[in-house]
């Protein structure tokens, strides 16, 4: 029993110890060559120990079928030719290794000297050029947002506040709006481009509402929508304003008139917000503002529209 034992262990123990011997070769190559690849000591170590249970069980079946032979004895006098057949196995991988990488440095040069004859410089070159490029492009970019933002500065003065929202819908800010109060100039246009597309003098609003669109989302899927009335808004809007900030006048204009149908499934609820606002304009009375799920932006644009209605109707702010 003892010597089965200890041929087990010593099985188990080579075959460890092969396996990382292969891992080994293997490293000590791709650390001189980091092209190469790495046979993992792990991989290697399970083949073996593979070939052990193998080899033990032919051993097995060695005793078995000898009258002679017990199993300890069968083992012990197999060692020696188990040790040459592990060996040459530790040969095989390694031997499989460099053939395979060589294989593998052969298609990259072809494929880098492809490369080469299409692009006219190698990977790493090419590589350099790209980030440079796109290194100036982003620099040219900043340099003319900085000279553009400048332009306005110059032309209606500092900015009181910037805000993002979108003209078309709900899921992108395309367009970026700065108030100019020195001037009461409202500019809106889109950062990407850099192009101005529209300009709001503040004595242009009239009168805005606040349109909250509720979304019920996940397995049957409802839709509800909630209009404010534009008739009582400002009114309501003033006083919250007056009272509480920004915030009062959301608070107030949205207690004006509503008119709402909502169907509920008990599931997730989204609420996307906009703002109409009523222009001193014949051809387009009705400028919108959306902005999804920004709560907080609307509340604070829906404050300053506030503001700027007041001051042009010269609405004194009441002292409480």
């Amino acid at each position: 029993m003892g010597a089965w034992l200890l041929s087990i262990l010593l099985m188990g123990v080579f075959s460890v110890a092969c396996g990382y011997a292969v891992y080994g070769i293997t490293w000590l190559a791709k650390k001189r060559d980091k092209d190469l690849g790495e046979m993992s000591g792990g991989f290697s170590g399970f083949a073996i120990a593979i070939l052990s249970v193998v080899f033990i069980f032919f051993s097995m079946m060695n005793s078995c079928t000898s009258k002679y032979t017990t199993y300890e004895e069968s083992i012990t006098n197999s060692l020696p030719v188990y040790f040459v057949i592990v060996v040459i196995i530790v040969v095989g991988f390694v031997a499989y290794f460099f053939i395979s990488n060589t294989r593998q440095l052969k298609k990259k040069e072809e494929e880098d000297a492809q490369f080469i004859k299409q692009h006219g410089m190698t990977r790493a070159e090419h590589k350099a050029k790209v980030n440079e490029e796109k290194e100036r492009k982003h620099k040219e970019k900043q340099e003319r947002r900085t000279s553009f933002l400048k332009s306005l500065s110059e032309k209606y003065g500092k900015v009181s506040t910037i805000f993002s929202f979108s003209k078309s819908n709900h899921h992108a800010k395309e367009c970026e709006a700065r108030v100019f109060e020195t001037t009461k100039t409202i500019v809106i246009f889109k950062p990407t481009s850099l192009e101005v597309v529209d300009i709001i003098p503040f004595s242009s609003i009239l009168d805005f509402s606040i349109d909250e669109d509720i979304k019920i989302t996940g397995g049957n899927t409802a839709t509800t929508t909630t209009k404010t009335s534009t008739g009582s808004t400002v009114k309501r809007g003033l006083v919250g304003g007056v009272l509480f900030g920004g915030v009062g006048a959301l608070a107030g204009a949205a207690t004006a008139k509503q008119s709402s149908q909502t169907i509920f499934d008990e599931k997730k609820e989204e609420r996307y917000y906009s703002i109409p606002i009523n222009i001193d304009s014949i051809s387009s009375p009705i400028y919108t503002m959306y902005f999804g799920l920004d709560s907080s932006s609307c509340k604070r644009v829906a404050g300053m529209l506030t503001a700027i209605i007041r001051r042009n109707n010269n609405t004194p702010i009441s002292q409480h």
